[in-house]
């Protein structure tokens, strides 16, 4: 260490400690944000398989009276599903960002 000084001799500690685990910390935050990336890859995937029964569930005909409101009712429970269901990834990624 440097001339017997205690602050010196332990922040050069420190960058040795700091230096030793480097690779530990960049490999966990490479291995966070492959895990960020394939969720939103999952994300997108599942958002793009909606729009496509969305834009296949438009393009129909409608069939009867009855069929039609249990299928808007069906529709209108999945939205809520699916509202829900990203406001709690959002949460999650939120958390993982911390």
């Amino acid at each position: 260490m440097h001339n017997g000084d205690p602050a010196k001799a332990s922040y050069q500690q420190g960058v040795a400690n700091l230096c030793l685990h480097g690779p530990i910390l960049v490999f966990e935050t490479a291995m966070a944000t492959q895990r960020i990336s394939q969720a939103m890859d999952r994300i997108d995937r599942a958002l793009a398989r909606i729009e496509t029964q969305a834009a296949l569930t438009r393009h129909s005909p409608a069939g009867d009276t009855a069929s039609g409101s249990a299928l808007a009712a069906r529709h209108e429970a999945l939205r809520s599903s699916v509202i829900a269901t990203v406001a709690q990834l959002d949460a999650l990624i939120e958390g993982l960002g911390k």
